[in-house]
């Protein structure tokens, strides 16, 4: 068989496949290779950040490939020893046939190459979703205020308050990271005349491609948090008034329209992009021990995480309670659409759904911060469940860690920021909050430590007491376990356990806090260990 699309190097990875071998490229022909027509090298070149290639380059490392005979069969690339790794499943044609794209992908992304599928995927949700349409905040909250786009064809935007519109109206949101260049946004001074017209000139490309997409699904209005929230009101009111609400903004969204791909306001929610590095790879196989021969689809493992997890605003810490809390999300990447719900995931190269093994983790967080909390305690008392209990803190613990992975723009942000989903989670454990902790168990979530080998970092100003996860500007590594422990069985006692809030909202930005334990003293030694250049300690 032969796949003529491909350099000869890559033709020998599908002639005869091996559990281990090294490929035939170096690191000068892989470059050539992926610039002159090899779709599977254009495609792992691609996927090197330019650190990476530059790295590899500049020290000749060597290519690794191997075969991994698991239950899905595997590809992987191995750039030197630890600068970079790429991984693909082999999927035999005929399993994913009813789920893979049968068309062309376009040059871009603009509306008029992807509406319809859009359109497709927004409907069928909408239609025939259950658990996507049950879901929305049990509080009758709402933002403030939306941007009205209009309800003829052209996009004639205006600020509006949702307290003059009529019961029932459906808003979209969006995610968008602000960046370094300045967007407009709504001041005490021009709120009146955005409440006539958004002037046209001062809207960044990214808005103005997100309501197009308002438009083009039939909606009316979007609520944008730079348009929609007072950025200047005296002592910062209004923001902390919305802020409040955040966690029923989102969920009593329709959909949200995620700028996944854009750095900031320039790059807009379209890209024009290469259809060969997006387009699925097909490969022929011959007849070996690992695999049956036949027509397999070569698909980046990584798919979700190099364009949704990684991308831009990605390192927004907002964005990590805007997407979990919200029912539906339409993903604008640089590379392609993404879809997520309750219910799917799906991008343009699997408009049907993705295979299982290429699918997002998040659909345990889904699961967490949407349970049937009742029913749950049912299942528990007929021994169906567990400690559902146990399951929320091990929930809160996975946002906390995605979360501390994110920036913020203002470090005083760092709980409001996560307001949204510490209200959820409080719904649910029915608990007091105290600086991102919880009351009961609090001996074990004290024991959070900072992720890798990076110093601990304080912010420049108080955030937290030092007890507190959030008190370092740092990725953090939860407990590994929530014990289902009773006082007798913990070492320590809380004596006293205070925390002061702004405005007194106990999920909000933290002022003071101070934590008194009785417990036993060990005496103890730290060793300080210096590496040498071999990596060993002295």
């Amino acid at each position: 068989m032969e796949n003529e699309d491909l350099c000869q190097a890559c033709q020998a990875l599908f002639v005869e496949v091996k559990d281990h071998q090294m490929y035939r490229h170096t690191l000068g022909g892989f470059s050539e290779s992926a610039t002159n027509g090899c779709r599977f090298c254009a495609i792992r070149w691609d996927r090197l950040s330019r650190e990476q290639r530059n790295e590899i380059v500049k020290h000749e490392h060597r290519i690794e490939v191997r075969h991994w005979k698991t239950r899905q069969p595997m590809l992987r690339f191995r750039y030197g020893s630890l600068v970079a790794t790429l991984e693909f499943l082999l999927f035999p044609i005929e399993d994913v046939k009813d789920l893979v794209c049968t068309t062309v992908v376009a040059s871009s992304t603009r509306l008029s190459e992807s509406w319809p599928q859009i359109k497709r995927w927004y409907e069928d949700c909408l239609q025939n979703h259950s658990r996507c349409r049950s879901l929305s905040s049990s509080e009758n909250m709402y933002p403030a205020r939306l941007i009205d786009v209009g309800c003829g064809q052209e996009v004639e935007p205006r600020l509006c308050e949702t307290s003059n519109l009529k019961v029932g109206f459906r808003y979209l949101t969006l995610s968008h990271r602000w960046g370094d260049h300045r967007i407009l946004c709504l001041r005490t001074d021009n709120i009146e005349q955005m409440r006539r017209k958004v002037l046209e000139p001062a809207i960044s490309k990214t808005f103005k491609e997100a309501m197009l997409v308002v438009k083009a699904l039939g909606e009316r209005y979007i609520w944008i948090d730079s348009l929609c929230i007072i950025q200047d009101s005296p002592n910062r009111s209004d923001w902390f008034e919305e802020s409040t609400k955040m966690h029923a903004i989102y969920a009593n969204a329709f959909c949200n329209i995620s700028a996944t791909g854009a750095v900031d306001g320039r790059d807009g929610c379209f890209f024009d992009r290469s259809p060969l590095l997006v387009q699925p790879l097909r490969v022929e196989i011959a007849e070996s021990e690992e695999l049956t021969r036949g027509t397999y689809l070569c698909v980046d493992w990584d798919i979700w995480s190099s364009n949704i997890n990684n991308a831009p605003l990605a390192r927004r810490a907002w964005v990590v309670q805007e997407r979990l809390l919200s029912k539906r999300v339409i993903h604008f990447s640089q590379r392609q659409i993404f879809w997520e719900c309750r219910e799917r995931q799906t991008c343009e190269i699997f408009p049907h759904g993705m295979p299982p093994q290429l699918q997002q983790s998040h659909e345990a967080i889904y699961k967490g911060i949407d349970p049937d909390v009742e029913g749950a305690r049912a299942r528990e008392r007929r021994g169906l469940v567990s400690h559902p209990e146990l399951n929320v803190y091990e929930l809160w613990n996975s946002i906390v860690e995605a979360y501390t992975q994110a920036s913020l723009t203002m470090e005083d942000d760092k709980f409001v920021a996560i307001m949204g989903l510490a209200q959820r989670i409080q719904e649910l454990l029915k608990q007091r909050y105290f600086a991102g902790l919880w009351e009961k168990h609090l001996a074990d979530q004290l024991l959070w430590s900072p992720a890798g080998s990076q110093g601990m970092v304080k912010p420049q100003k108080y955030i937290a007491p030092s007890w507190s996860w959030a008190s370092f500007v740092v990725p953090i590594k939860s407990p590994c376990l929530i014990r289902d422990t009773t006082d007798d069985n913990t070492l320590i006692q809380i004596v006293d356990l205070d925390v002061q809030t702004i405005n007194d909202h106990p999920l909000s930005q933290v002022t003071s806090g101070s934590l008194t334990l009785r417990g036993s003293l060990v005496r103890g030694r730290i060793w300080k260990e210096i590496l040498d250049g071999g990596g060993w300690a002295k």
